[in-house]
C-alpha cells in the first residue's frame, strides 16, 4: 500500500488493559488509607500516559502515576490480554524518575527547578551508546507551577496558580545491564534538553510560555533519536518575536551516539524560502547551574510541523516495517467553533479528534485520516495516544496492514491504571469474481473437467455425453493441482495474530479451483482438529481457527490444497 493511501484503514472495537498490583488480605491497609508497601506499588503503575515499551526478556513498561515515574517488566502483551497482573507474574514496579520537592529526596538532597512539582517519563527508548553501552534512555517532562523569582522573588516551591505550568523537557538513562536488573533502577537525571522558542517569560516576567510539553521519540534510519513534543509558547507573543517562535507540534534531533548528552540536542527550523537549519536546543551558555538566570532567554528558531489551527494535545512516529516512510497519529481538539456544545452545568466543549498522517522524512507530514472521534475532553479514550505493534513489543515500529493505537482518558476524573487500545488495519481484498464459461467441457472456472457436466460459450450446462466427448478428455485432471496455492512474495500465506490468544486467522490465495482443508497438529504431529474439505474458487480467504480449550504452547497449522500439504507454526500464549 503507498503511504498516500490512508483511506485504506479500518478500526477495530476498542478494548482495554488493566495493570494491577492487588492489595488483598494482609496487604491492605487495615484503616483504609494509603499507603502500605502493597499500595505504593499499585500507585506505580498507574497510568496517566500510556506506557512506553522496550523490550527484552519481558516487556517494560514506563509508568506515570500523576508526579513519578517507575518501570515494571511483564512476559505477556496488553494487546492480547484485559488485565497485566505484575504481583503473579511480573516483576515490581521500580521507582526510575520523582520530584525533587521543597526538601530534595532520595538518591540526591539537590533541589533541581526543573523538577519541583513533577517529574515523568512520557517516552523511552533503548539504544547502543558507544562509551555507556546498553542504555534505557527516558524522555521526562518536569513541572513547576511557579518558577522561583518570577512575579513571586520569596517562592521555592509553589502551588498550582498564577504560573501554571513550567513544563521542562528532560532527559534521564541508566545502564541496561544485569547488574541494573535491566534498567529497573533510578535513573540519572540529565536535566533540559530543548528550551521553548519564546522562552519561559519576558523581560518585564510576563509569561511566555508554559515550556515544552508530551513528547514522544523514535531512533530513524539515518542515524539520529529524533523528539517529538509540544511547544506551548504564547501564540501572541510568538507572532511579534518573529519566525519559527510559534507554538505546536516540533521536533529536535540528536546523533544516537550523542543521544546522552543534553547539548547534542538540534531543533527542525525551515525557513520561507525552504532552506532546513537544526538550531541548537539549549540556549547558549545555559547548564543545570546557572538555569534560573535563561527563564527570560528565547529558545531555538522551530517549525510547526502539523498544521497551525490545530492545537495538538501531541503526536507520536513509528516506523513502518519494510517500507521507506513513517507513518504519525495526532490528537487535537476539533477548531471548528460550530462544534461546540455546552454540558448541563455550563461548561463548554469541543469534540477531540485522532488523526493518521505519514512522512518520508520525519519533518515533512501529510494526510489527514481521521480514526477516531469524542464529544470532549472528558469522554475520550485515547488521550496522549502512541502506537502499539500488533504483537505489543514496541510502540516505534509497526507492520502496514496492522497495528494499535493505545491511550488514557480522564473519565472520572484521576489518574487510572487502564490502557485503551483500537486495532487499526486494511481488510483483506475480497476474493475475485468467477471468470464467465470459456465453452465446452471445461468448468466455470476454466478447469478441464470429467463428464457428465460441461458448459457452453454461454454458461448452460450441457450432458457431455450427448456431445460424443470421450477420449483424451476423460483423462483431465481434476479440478485445480496442488500449485493452486499461490505462495508469491505479495501473496504467501500468512497467519495473524502470532503469537496469538489461542484463536488464529490463516489468510491464503488460490490461484485457481481447488480443494482446501485447514487442520491443526501438535508438536508430535498428531491432529488435534479436523477441519471440513471445502471447494473453493480463485480467490483470497481467511480461515479461522479457534483451540483456546487447549493447553498454551506450540501448534502447527496443516493447510492442505488438493491433498498437498503447507504447515505454519503458531504460539498460542
Amino acid at each position: 500500500m503507498p503511504a498516500q493511501n490512508l483511506s485504506a484503514y479500518s478500526t477495530g472495537s476498542i478494548g482495554w488493559t488493566t495493570f494491577a498490583w492487588p492489595c488483598t488480605g494482609f496487604d491492605a491497609s487495615p484503616f483504609g488509607g494509603c499507603c502500605t508497601p502493597c499500595e505504593n506499588k499499585e500507585k506505580q503503575i498507574k497510568t496517566e500516559y500510556p506506557p512506553y515499551i522496550i523490550g527484552g526478556g519481558w516487556r517494560t513498561y514506563f509508568f506515570t502515576d500523576g508526579s513519578r515515574s517507575s518501570v515494571a517488566s511483564h512476559p505477556n502483551s496488553m494487546v492480547y490480554n484485559s488485565e497485566l497482573n505484575f504481583k503473579t507474574d511480573g516483576s515490581p514496579p521500580a521507582l526510575i524518575s520523582e520530584p525533587s520537592g521543597c526538601t530534595g529526596v532520595a538518591p540526591s538532597d539537590h533541589i533541581e527547578p526543573w523538577r519541583y512539582e513533577y517529574y515523568c517519563a512520557y517516552s523511552a527508548q533503548y539504544i547502543n551508546h558507544p562509551t555507556a553501552g546498553t542504555v534505557s534512555v527516558a524522555f521526562v517532562e518536569g513541572e513547576n507551577y511557579e518558577l522561583p523569582g518570577i512575579l513571586d522573588p520569596g517562592s521555592v516551591c509553589g502551588s498550582q496558580g498564577v504560573d501554571i505550568t513550567t513544563g521542562f523537557l528532560c532527559l534521564a538513562y541508566t545502564p541496561n545491564t544485569q547488574a541494573t536488573n535491566w534498567g529497573h533502577q533510578y535513573f540519572t537525571d540529565m536535566g533540559p534538553i530543548i528550551w521553548p522558542a519564546t522562552g519561559y517569560f519576558l523581560p518585564n516576567d510576563y509569561k511566555s510560555s508554559q515550556g515544552c510539553a508530551n513528547n514522544t521519540t523514535i531512533q530513524a534510519d539515518d542515524g539520529y533519536l529524533y523528539v517529538f513534543y509540544k511547544d506551548q509558547s504564547d501564540y501572541n507573543i510568538g507572532q511579534q518575536m518573529g519566525a519559527g517562535r510559534l507554538p505546536g507540534i516540533k521536533v529536535a534531533r540528536a546523533p544516537i551516539n550523542d543521544a546522552l548528552n543534553p547539548y547534542a540536542y538540534k531543533t527542525f527550523y525551515e525557513d520561507a524560502n525552504g532552506n532546513i537549519y537544526w538550531n541548537q536546543s539549549l540556549p547558549a551558555g545555559l547548564t543545570r547551574s546557572n538555569i534560573k538566570d535563561y527563564y527570560k532567554t528565547p529558545g531555538p528558531q522551530g517549525t510547526t510541523l502539523l498544521e497551525s489551527d490545530r492545537d495538538y494535545r501531541r503526536f507520536a512516529v513509528a516506523k513502518v516495517a519494510g517500507t521507506n516512510y513513517y507513518m504519525g497519529v495526532g490528537y487535537f481538539m476539533d477548531p471548528d467553533q460550530s462544534h461546540r456544545w455546552q454540558d448541563t452545568d455550563g461548561t463548554w466543549y469541543s469534540p477531540e479528534i485522532m488523526t493518521l498522517k505519514y512522512s518520508y522524512d520525519l519533518v515533512h507530514w501529510y494526510g489527514d485520516r481521521q480514526i477516531y472521534s469524542a464529544s470532549s475532553y472528558k469522554t475520550t479514550k485515547f488521550n496522549y495516544p502512541i502506537f502499539l505493534s500488533a504483537d505489543g513489543w514496541t510502540n516505534t515500529s509497526i507492520d502496514e496492514n496492522n497495528f494499535y493505537v493505545i491511550g488514557t482518558s480522564p473519565e472520572n476524573g484521576g489518574v487510572k491504571n487502564v490502557v485503551y487500545k483500537m486495532q487499526v488495519y486494511i481488510p483483506a481484498p475480497p476474493p475475485p469474481p468467477p471468470p464467465p464459461p470459456p465453452g465446452d467441457c471445461y468448468d466455470q472456472w476454466g478447469n478441464q473437467i470429467v463428464c457428465p457436466i460441461c458448459y457452453d460459450g454461454q454458461g448452460r450446462p450441457l450432458d457431455c455425453g450427448d456431445h460424443g466427448i470421450e477420449g483424451p478428455l476423460r483423462k483431465a485432471t481434476t479440478p485445480g493441482t496442488a500449485a493452486a496455492l499461490d505462495n508469491s512474495k505479495e501473496r504467501a500465506p500468512f497467519v495473524y495474530p502470532n503469537p496469538g490468544p489461542g484463536v488464529f486467522r490463516l489468510s491464503y490465495t488460490l490461484k485457481g479451483h481447488a480443494k482446501t482443508q485447514l487442520n491443526v497438529l501438535d508438536l508430535m504431529g498428531r491432529r488435534v482438529q479436523t477441519g471440513s474439505a471445502v471447494s473453493r474458487m480463485a480467490g483470497t480467504y481467511t480461515e479461522t481457527v479457534n483451540i483456546s480449550g487447549y493447553a498454551k504452547g506450540v501448534y502447527m497449522l496443516e493447510l492442505m490444497v488438493n491433498g498437498k500439504k503447507q504447515t505454519f507454526k503458531v504460539i498460542y500464549q
